[in-house]
C-alpha cells in the first residue's frame, strides 16, 4: 500500500451532510458503514486481533460499494517506489481508509455531486487532504 491518492477533503464533507440529512435508508446505511469502520479502524490500531474483522468488513464493503474496487483499481495502476513491506495490520488499516472513501464516493455519485471516483481525487502534489498511506 505504498502508493498514495490523496482525495479532496471538503468532498468528504459534502457527504457526512447528505448522511447526516438521512434522505434516505441507503444514506442511514452508509453512515453506519463509515462509522463501524472507522472504529473499526481504531480498534485494530489499537490491538491487532481485530485484523481478521477488518478483512470480512473488506469483503463486505466491497461488495456492496463498487466504488472501492474503483479506487483499488486507480491504485493499482500507479508507480509504486516504496520498498518496504507493511505489516498486516498497517495493510487493513489502509484499506479500511480506502473503503471509507468508497463509501462517500458511492453517496455523492448517488446524490449527483461527483460522476466518477476521479472527481474526488486531488493532485498528489497537492498534499492537503486525507490519504491513504
Amino acid at each position: 500500500m505504498s502508493n498514495l491518492i490523496f482525495f479532496q477533503e471538503e468532498m468528504f464533507y459534502v457527504a457526512q451532510n447528505l448522511i447526516n440529512f438521512k434522505e434516505t435508508k441507503d444514506d442511514v446505511k452508509a453512515g453506519a458503514d463509515l462509522q463501524y469502520t472507522n472504529q473499526l479502524i481504531n480498534c485494530i490500531s489499537l490491538d491487532p486481533k481485530y485484523i481478521q474483522n477488518g478483512w470480512d468488513l473488506n469483503m463486505r464493503l466491497r461488495m456492496e460499494y463498487p466504488e472501492i474496487d474503483d479506487i483499488q483499481n486507480i491504485i493499482n495502476r500507479m508507480p509504486s517506489d516504496n520498498a518496504r513491506v507493511p505489516n498486516p495490520k498497517e495493510i487493513i488499516v489502509e484499506i479500511l481508509k480506502m473503503d471509507c472513501w468508497g463509501i462517500v464516493a458511492h453517496v455523492l455519485i448517488k446524490h449527483g455531486k461527483i460522476k466518477e471516483i476521479k472527481d474526488i481525487i486531488k493532485n498528489p502534489a497537492k498534499r492537503q487532504s486525507r490519504t491513504l498511506s
